[in-house]
């Protein structure tokens, strides 16, 4: 029987003493139990009633050190562990093993002002190139500004993922990005800031070729006719790139191409860039012919004879023509 009601009686002892009884069916097990009061033989009819309450829901009474909280995580846990193959204690396991906690919980802020006087450092000792450590310096003062408010462990590869990809960035601007933030990630994770490197879950984009023969020009101004010193030129720069949509390199490779067009020489080209041959001929190498290297520098601006140099004014770029029209494809 799998009867699970109870029942309290009085029942009358050969002897005479009075006695009450509770009785029922649990599980196929009967239950007959004799209490000297009518409370406790209620009491008890209670205890059972919850019992058989609990047995038929799948819950189970148990005497535990853990708080109520403690106990709902465990039962929330093995939840999610029906459908895993090994048991709670291996997962537990594996973790203590290998997961570090962070010695220090770092800002953002804090943990990139620390790496950066580290490059400069370096950048002062000729170790590193003072245009690597502005590269370092403007990358990661964008990651500050995208993530403020953040620690350091509170970056995920997602976020990350979203950050170099900013502004339609091409996959090699992508690369760089990621590389340079690698590099400080690593650096925060081997002063216990971060116990994993979020970098190693970003994608990295590999094979990434360069079109033969379509180098885009800009318009030259030969310094040794005009020295002249821009004020607010890296201003001026970002609205024109932003306004003709050019890739943030358009200086240097059109710099290179044109140079190595001019000269057909890669290792004074390299001495020129600050590269390597190697990096040159991969990252900012495309053919162009003689001729068109000497078309391209001897581009001068419309308005040259008209303006007024000056080491302070920096000369005007003309824009008649220019307004349905590509810079490159200009003049």
């Amino acid at each position: 029987m799998n009867q699970t009601e109870f029942a309290v009686t009085r029942f009358d002892n050969r002897n005479g003493v009075t006695s009450w009884r509770v009785t029922g069916w649990l599980h196929g097990v009967r239950i007959r139990k004799n209490f000297k009061s009518k409370e406790e033989a209620a009491a008890e009819k209670a205890v059972l009633e919850i019992k058989a309450e609990q047995d038929a829901s799948g819950l189970r009474s148990a005497t535990t050190r853990l708080t109520n909280a403690q106990i709902r995580e465990a039962e929330s846990v093995y939840e999610r562990l029906t459908t895993r193959p090994r048991s709670l204690g291996f997962y537990v396991d594996f973790a203590l093993t290998n997961y570090r906690e962070p010695a220090l919980d770092k800002s953002l802020p804090d943990a990139i002002k620390a790496y950066l006087s580290i490059r400069q450092a370096d950048d002062q000792l000729g170790q590193l190139s003072h245009r690597q450590f502005t590269s370092f310096r403007c990358e990661l003062r964008a990651l500050e500004t995208v993530f403020r408010g953040k620690s350091v462990s509170e970056l995920t590869s997602v976020q990350l993922t979203e950050f170099f990809r900013r502004g339609l960035a091409s996959k090699k601007a992508f690369n760089n990005r990621r590389g340079l933030v690698g590099t400080f990630l690593k650096f925060c994770f081997l002063q216990d800031w971060i116990a994993t490197n979020p970098i190693e879950k970003v994608p990295h984009f590999r094979g990434i070729g360069h079109r033969r023969g379509s180098a885009p020009t800009l318009r030259a101004y030969p310094l040794e006719r005009f020295p002249i010193m821009p004020v607010g030129f890296r201003r001026q720069r970002l609205a024109f790139r932003k306004r003709f949509d050019l890739s943030h390199d358009i200086l240097r490779h059109t710099f290179i191409s044109m140079f190595v067009a001019k000269f057909r020489s890669m290792g004074e080209a390299a001495l020129q860039a600050g590269n390597s041959e190697s990096i040159i001929r991969k990252h900012y190498l495309d053919l162009k012919t003689k001729d068109e290297a000497e078309a391209f520098f001897a581009i001068l601006p419309q308005a040259a004879s008209k303006c007024s140099l000056s080491a302070s004014k920096i000369i005007p770029l003309p824009t008649e023509g220019l307004r349905n029209e590509h810079p490159l494809k200009a003049g």
